[in-house]
């Protein structure tokens, strides 16, 4: 089954505003960061349960990126992957159950 991806205004949102943090602490570092962002979530699109799922209902899955520390959470619904929240590691587990 191919999956399609969808990613949530808020997501994209938390993607630009890291990358530009990143850009002001080194010029290319926020490329370098959606690049990660990018690489995670075509792994969950190309294998949606690749990562684990961190919850049941609603059930949601969660990527760590390798180099930044930052977590990719999605859920699975209708033969899509639906990015909802990109947050920083250290953030609060109540930050992305608000956006499910």
């Amino acid at each position: 089954m191919t999956f399609r991806l969808i990613v949530r205004v808020e997501a994209e949102a938390d993607l630009v505003d890291a990358a530009r943090w990143y850009e002001n602490e080194r010029p290319n570092l926020g490329i370098e960061f959606l690049s990660e962002a990018r690489r995670v979530i075509h792994n969950a699109v190309a294998n949606p349960f690749l990562y684990p799922a961190i919850s049941r209902r609603p059930q949601a899955h969660r990527a760590l990126t390798h180099r930044f520390p930052y977590w990719m959470f999605y859920r699975i619904r209708h033969g899509a992957v639906i990015v909802f929240a990109v947050l920083h590691a250290k953030r609060s587990d109540r930050a992305w159950q608000e956006r499910v």
